[in-house]
């Protein structure tokens, strides 16, 4: 599971990329940020030890706009915390990562780092 963008808005081709570490029972969601001096940033967004869910897992860009989060979706108080506003506005690509049947929440860059936010529970 591949998602090739410009997730921090400099202009060049970043990739966000699950691994599965089978011995540790684990899996990760990485990007990997490309810098103007050619060399790449990785960046850890997730870590988890249930390596068997990826088997439910995808992952896709999202496309520029305006975004109502979970918050917003009435999915109970615990979502609108000052993390987790009740709508977003993308400015650059941004990372899906849904949990088929289940869940969907973006990766995305957010004053200099990449922040996580539940879309849909």
């Amino acid at each position: 599971m591949v998602v090739d963008g410009d997730f921090d808005g400099n202009g060049l081709t970043d990739t966000a990329k699950f691994y599965i570490n089978e011995n540790k029972h684990q899996y990760g969601l990485f990007a990997f940020m490309g810098q103007p001096s050619g060399e790449t940033t990785i960046v850890n967004l997730s870590l988890l030890k249930n390596h068997d869910l990826h088997t439910r897992l995808g992952v896709s860009k999202v496309k520029l706009g305006r975004y109502e989060t979970a918050c917003s979706k009435g999915y109970g108080r615990s979502y609108c915390t000052s993390t987790q506003p009740a709508s977003i506005t993308l400015e650059y690509d941004t990372i899906s990562v849904i949990t088929f049947g289940t869940s969907e929440s973006f990766y995305y860059w957010n004053e200099g780092h990449f922040s996580p936010i539940l879309i849909a529970d």
